[in-house]
C-alpha cells in the first residue's frame, strides 16, 4: 500500500518529462496536480486496502507528471539573474514539504481523522492550478516523434530497480523474487540506454552527463538526498525510541533543520554569484557531513540539545548545496530538453533517496526488550524509558466521536495491522 505510491512515481518521471517537453509544460504540471486532488480525494473517501491502493496509484501518476514540470519551468520561464534566486526558493519549498508535511500530517491524524492527512492536499492542488493559470506561461520544446519504446524500457527498468532496493532489506539477494526484479531492472536499463543512444529522437538526452556542471551537480544532489532520505528514517526513530517523544514532538523536532535549510537557501543565492557554483556546493557538502558526523555521536542520554544543533548545521549544509548544485546541473540543460532534464535529475535522485531509506531501515536494528545502556536513575519529571508509542487501533484517537458528531469512515489500514509478539517493547533494566 506504501509502496504503490513511490513504484509509479519513479517508474514515470522519464516519460512524464519527455511529454512535458512535447506537450507543454504547463498543461502536464496541471494535469497531474487535478489527477493528485482528484486521488487525494478518493483516498480520503477509501474504505478498503483496494481502493486505497487504486488512490495512491494515481497519486503517483499526478506526482510525476508535475516535479519534472516545476523545474523546467524555471528553466525557461527565468532568465540568468533571478533563475538562481527562484531555484532557491523552489529548494526552500521542497525542504518544507519534506519536513513539514509528515507534520502536518500527523496532526490533522491526531486532531481528526486519518482521511484529514490525503484531504489536505486538495485545497492546495487546487490553488496549484489557479496559480498556474493566471501566473505561469506555457512552454514547450520543439515537436519530436515520440519516443515509445524508450518510455516502456524506461518505466519497467526504473520501478524493477526501486522494488529491488525496498525489497533487499527483508530477504537480500538469497530471496529469489530480489534476483529476479533486480535482473529485470539491468537488462531493462541496458536496453534503455543501448536504445536512447541510437533513437533519431531520444526521450531522455543522455549526452547531458557528458558536462560536468550536470554530471556533477547531479551527483551532488543525489547524495544530500542519500544523505536526508536516510536521516529521517534513523532520526525519527531515535526520538521516539530513545527520547520518548510522540509520533507528532518527533516530526515538530525537525523544525530547526527546516527553519535553518530556508535562511541558508536565501544566503546561497546571493553568495553563488560572487564565489560560483561549485564552490558553494563543495562547501555546502563539507558542512552536511559535519552534521550527520554529530549525529553519528548521539548516545542515549544526549537529549534534544545535539539533536538541535546537528539539524541546524544539516539545514545549514543541504541549504547551501541544493541551490547551487541545481542551477550548475540545469544550466547544461537546453530550454528545449527542459523536462526530460529535470526528469533525468530527478529519477537518480529518487532512486538515491530509496537506496538510503531502506539501507538505513537494513542497518537499524529491530526494537526489541534489550537491556538499557545508562544506569542512572531517572529523575522524577523526566521522560521515561517505558514510554513507547501505542499500537493503531481500529477505531479514531478520539472515540466514541461527541454526540451529535457524524461517525466517520473506518481506516482501511486498521484491519491488516498485527501487533508484534511483545507490545510494548521494554527495557530489561528500566522495567
Amino acid at each position: 500500500m506504501l509502496d504503490s505510491y513511490i513504484l509509479v512515481f519513479a517508474g514515470l518521471l522519464l516519460t512524464a518529462g519527455g511529454l512535458a517537453d512535447r506537450f507543454g509544460r504547463r498543461r502536464v504540471m496541471i494535469i497531474g496536480l487535478a489527477l493528485f486532488g482528484l486521488a487525494s480525494l478518493g483516498a480520503t473517501l477509501a474504505s478498503s486496502a483496494v481502493e486505497m491502493i487504486a488512490a495512491r496509484t494515481v497519486m503517483g501518476i499526478g506526482g510525476a507528471l508535475v516535479l519534472p514540470s516545476t523545474l523546467s519551468i524555471l528553466i525557461t520561464v527565468f532568465d540568468d539573474e533571478e533563475r538562481r534566486k527562484a531555484m532557491s526558493a523552489w529548494s526552500a519549498a521542497s525542504v518544507l514539504g519534506v519536513v513539514g508535511g509528515p507534520v502536518l500530517g500527523g496532526m490533522l491524524i491526531a486532531h481528526f481523522w486519518w482521511g484529514a492527512a490525503f484531504l489536505i492536499n486538495i485545497p492546495v492542488a487546487a490553488i496549484a492550478i489557479i496559480a498556474a493559470l493566471t501566473l505561469m506561461p506555457e512552454s514547450k520544446g520543439p515537436w519530436t516523434k515520440p519516443d515509445v519504446p524508450g518510455a516502456i524500457l524506461s518505466m519497467i527498468g526504473m520501478t524493477s530497480l526501486v522494488w529491488t532496493i525496498i525489497e533487499f532489506p527483508k530477504g537480500g539477494f538469497d530471496h529469489a523474487s530480489t534476483l529476479i526484479t533486480l535482473s529485470i531492472a539491468v537488462v531493462s536499463i541496458v536496453a534503455f540506454v543501448v536504445w536512447e543512444k541510437r533513437v533519431e529522437h531520444p526521450m531522455v538526452p543522455l549526452n547531458l552527463f557528458r558536462d560536468r556542471n550536470f554530471a556533477g551537480g547531479s551527483l551532488s544532489l543525489t547524495l544530500v538526498q542519500v544523505a536526508n532520505g536516510g536521516l529521517l528514517l534513523v532520526l525519527t526513530q531515535y526520538l521516539q525510541f530513545v527520547l520518548g517523544y510522540t509520533p507528532t514532538e518527533a516530526g515538530l523536532a525537525l523544525i530547526p533543520m527546516l527553519l535553518s535549510s530556508i535562511v541558508f537557501n536565501g544566503l546561497g543565492a546571493g553568495l553563488a554569484t560572487k564565489v560560483g557554483n561549485r564552490v558553494l556546493a563543495v562547501t555546502g557538502m563539507l558542512i552536511t557531513t559535519v552534521g550527520l558526523g554529530l549525529l553519528a555521536t548521539l548516545a542515549a542520554e544526549s537529549g534534544f540539545t545535539m539533536v538541535a544543533v546537528a539539524l541546524v548545521v544539516l539545514g545549514a549544509g543541504s541549504g547551501l548545496a541544493a541551490p547551487a548544485a541545481i542551477a550548475a546541473l540545469m544550466s547544461a540543460v537546453p530550454a528545449e530538453q527542459a523536462g526530460a532534464g529535470s526528469a533525468l535529475n530527478d529519477t537518480i535522485q529518487q532512486a538515491g533517496a530509496a537506496s538510503a531509506s531502506q539501507s538505513s531501515a537494513a542497518s537499524c536494528p529491530a526494537v526489541s526488550p534489550a537491556p538499557c545502556r545508562s544506569r542512572r536513575p531517572r529523575r522524577p519529571g523526566t521522560r521515561s524509558a517505558k514510554r513507547w508509542p501505542s499500537p493503531p487501533a481500529p477505531a479514531m484517537p478520539n472515540w466514541p466521536p461527541p454526540h451529535g458528531m457524524p461517525s466517520p469512515p473506518p481506516c482501511p489500514l486498521a484491519s491488516s495491522w498485527v501487533p508484534p509478539v511483545s507490545w510494548p517493547p521494554r527495557c530489561w533494566h528500566c522495567s
